[in-house]
């Protein structure tokens, strides 16, 4: 009879114990439900705050976009009331082919190769294509509608510029203007695409050496094609082919001769290491 009694004692202990961290447990609970409620309040409030500024800044944006279109409309007033002095044009672009003359004869005296003869029309020609971009690796789309596959290829060019580390909506945000290259044949899925931005200096970002290399190294990993070239013209693309020709001539006894650029291409070299004698070597015999 007392160890019957000893152990519901023993048991009443336990139980009262076990309520007693029930309760405590239901206490930090509490606690914890009271502080969730308080933060819930507090990111409420700053919500609150947030969509306040938000209707402040609109309204500021909207103010600043009325400002801009009544200077556009100025704008538009003095341009059709005002005359271009065409002779100051001319010497302005002359001065610039001058330039470019200069600048490719350098090149010429460098690497025994003539660049090319540049007159106005070579000069804005060029001009032009510094705007531009080509984009290479993009699938085209089957479908027949034209703006179907422009939208399809603006995601292929997307696809391009994360790649290539950029900001793919800045990136398509400065297009200007884009169309695919050559005549669609089939089983062709992959045409270039030509791009013109708004900026050339955006452009001349996107023609990074460290672009390049980031395609290089998405392309090996993900199996793609993708590319960013520079758009050429018939003579600059020829004169780069000459360049390459003549660097894999020159590569010998030790030496490895290689051309940096495409629009202004510079031929450079350096010494072979070891492996790559090595393998020249086996490859020769």
């Amino acid at each position: 009879m007392t160890s019957t009694r000893s152990q519901a004692k023993a048991d009443l202990s336990s139980l009262e114990a076990t309520v007693q961290k029930l309760v405590t447990e239901q206490g930090d609970c509490r606690e914890k439900l009271e502080k969730l409620e308080k933060d819930n309040e507090a990111m409420r409030q700053k919500l609150e705050v947030l969509v306040e500024e938000k209707k402040l800044a609109d309204k500021e944006y909207e103010k600043e976009i009325r400002g801009l279109r009544s200077e556009v409309i100025k704008l538009k007033g003095k341009v059709g009331q005002s005359t271009v002095d065409e002779e100051a044009v001319a010497k302005v672009v002359q001065k610039e082919v001058q330039k470019e003359s200069e600048t490719w004869a350098k090149v010429a005296g460098k690497n025994a190769n003539p660049g090319p003869v540049f007159t106005v029309q070579t000069f804005t020609d060029l001009q032009d294509r510094r705007s531009n971009v080509i984009v290479r690796g993009v699938q085209e789309s089957e479908a027949q509608d034209a703006e179907v596959r422009k939208k399809n290829d603006l995601k292929g060019i997307e696809q391009v510029a994360t790649a290539a580390g950029l900001d793919p909506k800045a990136f398509v945000g400065t297009i200007e203007a884009h169309r695919r290259l050559g005549k669609k044949h089939e089983g062709v899925n992959y045409r270039p695409i030509l791009v013109k931005f708004r900026s050339q200096d955006f452009r001349e970002d996107v023609l990074k050496g460290s672009r390049h290399t980031a395609l290089k190294a998405h392309n090996g990993v993900h199996k793609t094609r993708f590319r960013l070239d520079p758009d050429m013209s018939k003579e600059q693309k020829e004169k780069l082919e000459k360049m390459y020709e003549e660097a894999r001539q020159k590569s010998k006894n030790d030496k490895k001769f290689y051309v940096v650029g495409k629009e202004r291409p510079v031929m450079k070299s350096r010494d072979l290491t070891p492996e790559e004698s090595e393998s020249e070597s086996l490859n020769q015999e």
